[in-house]
């Protein structure tokens, strides 16, 4: 486990050109399993041999991946490592043969330690350790901005090509078949397509990453989208400091949200416990007035043992009552020396 947590920008995700094409996620991957493989391959270092185990507490997957803090996250990152070990594609290998490939050898989690282990798929080895030539580099960071599921997938497979082919502006054509199936989409009309993947995608695309920029044009046949004509170019110097601070200012918003939605969290959990005092209150209330009337009936004026054990328990009950209300007390009064209990000799304005 790397020491201490950098910044997912440090990360680098290294995939062969080949894998990037060619290998297609499950449709039912989530946002969450997509990144936890980024994050996954973001661990592999240059110098690492192929049959490598990776070391990692799952805290630190959980922070890595910007899950809050809650009691299902170890059941979450159980099921999400689950899904990349069962997940499995065909592709083919360097003799032109079809393989079926899939991400994760072997998956260890400790119940007591969170301690995770984790080794890639000897058949995946050769797609994502030792590459030369022909490969896909992008920053995790970059990757993470991405808040669409299609973006990553689209956006990697153009930089694929766009890499091989070292000049300032090329085009790429796709045929819409082919983008269905490469993002595995789960739209049909091309007016869906192009509004909740294409479009989107695009614009992510060229909002938080510094390697290219992307248009395209769709072509059509008979009057219906047959193919999509992208055009790809490197980032102008201007374009380049806007991802930059585009970037920034993503970031600066997952925080402000997250510490929103946790504010959010806590008022409920607060108003809750609220509710179910002032329900316990009552329900209190409610008992000591039926003790109350059992006690004022004649027949427990002849039943001492009866009436004796119902004072007790009233008894009780007021005292727990009180107990209750001095505990809250104390809790609203602040410590002395604290910054909201005023000192000694001291005024309060």
């Amino acid at each position: 486990m790397p020491k201490g947590v950098k910044k997912q920008k440090d990360y680098a995700v290294i995939q062969s050109n080949q894998f990037v094409r060619y290998f297609r996620h499950d449709s039912t991957w989530n946002m969450q399993q997509q990144r936890c493989y980024y994050f996954l391959a973001s661990l592999i270092k240059p110098n690492d041999e192929p049959d490598h185990i990776y070391h990692f507490k799952a805290d630190y997957m959980r922070k890595s991946l910007g899950m809050s803090e809650s009691g299902t996250n170890y059941a979450d990152i159980k099921e999400i490592l689950k899904a990349l070990r069962d997940n499995s594609q065909w592709i083919r290998n360097e003799r032109g043969n079809l393989e079926v490939v899939s991400i994760l050898q072997s998956v260890q989690v400790s119940e007591e330690t969170g301690e995770t282990e984790i080794q890639f798929h000897r058949l995946i080895q050769p797609h994502l350790f030792n590459l030369q030539t022909r490969y896909t580099r992008e920053s995790l960071g970059t990757l993470f901005a991405f808040d669409c599921k299609y973006t990553p997938e689209l956006y990697l497979f153009l930089l694929s090509y766009f890499n091989e082919n070292h000049q300032e502006e090329m085009e790429k054509a796709i045929s819409l078949k082919e983008i269905k199936e490469r993002l595995s989409c789960q739209y049909d009309r091309w007016i869906d397509i192009k509004r909740f993947v294409i479009d989107k995608a695009v614009q992510e695309i060229n909002s938080y990453s510094n390697c290219m920029r992307v248009s395209y044009k769709p072509v059509l046949v008979k009057k219906k989208v047959e193919s999509l004509i992208f055009h790809l170019e490197q980032p102008t110097d201007a374009d380049a400091a806007f991802t930059i601070q585009q970037l920034k200012a993503q970031e600066t918003w997952k925080q402000k949200h997250k510490q929103g939605k946790q504010t959010e969290e806590t008022r409920k959990k607060k108003a809750a416990i609220r509710q179910a005092k002032r329900k316990k209150t009552q329900e209190e209330k409610q008992v000591i007035s039926y003790i109350d009337s059992l006690l004022a009936h004649e027949i427990m004026q002849s039943d001492e043992q009866g009436r004796k054990s119902l004072e007790n328990l009233k008894d009780t009950l007021l005292r727990i009552q009180g107990l209750e209300r001095e505990i809250e007390g104390k809790k609203d009064t602040p410590a002395p020396g604290s910054a909201a209990a005023p000192a000694e000799g001291s005024e309060t304005k």
